[in-house]
């Protein structure tokens, strides 16, 4: 039987099922979108420019930004984006650069603590090596 709009109930039912669907695929691939929009200002965000006009991100934010929370488990994926680094061919110092802070305690001591400055090369190895189960990873 055909309804009013001259679709068969069959027709009426298959778009009944498929529509909900199309809309749901629509807003999960404008939501992928939107996380993607908000992940790459929030890394381009954490950016530095050193005094020579040169980018790079320091491995405290960056561990923040990919949603890390304790350092050993990001110091292993720190670990396989420096093999990767070195499987390409590339000068590892050119990309982690040892960088040294110190930390002002709330008995007014310093602390000296270790950091990496980044290239933006080092930070898509380490988000290619980082947990892809992490959605800020899986963009």
């Amino acid at each position: 039987m055909e309804n009013r709009k001259g679709k068969s109930d069959k027709e009426k039912g298959f778009l009944n099922i498929l529509l909900p669907k199309i809309k749901k695929e629509k807003n999960e691939k404008m939501s992928e979108n939107k996380l993607e929009i908000i992940d790459n200002n929030v890394f381009e965000n954490i950016k530095h420019i050193d005094k020579d006009g040169n980018e790079c991100w320091l491995r405290r934010d960056l561990m923040i930004a990919l949603k890390y929370t304790k350092w050993e488990n990001f110091k292993k994926v720190i670990d396989k984006a420096i093999i990767a680094c070195k499987s390409s061919n590339y000068n590892v110092l050119e990309h982690f650069v040892g960088a040294d802070k110190l930390l002002k305690m709330g008995n007014n001591a310093n602390m000296k603590v270790s950091d990496f400055k980044l290239s933006r090369y080092a930070c898509y190895l380490i988000a290619q090596n980082a947990d892809s189960r992490k959605k800020v990873v899986n963009v």
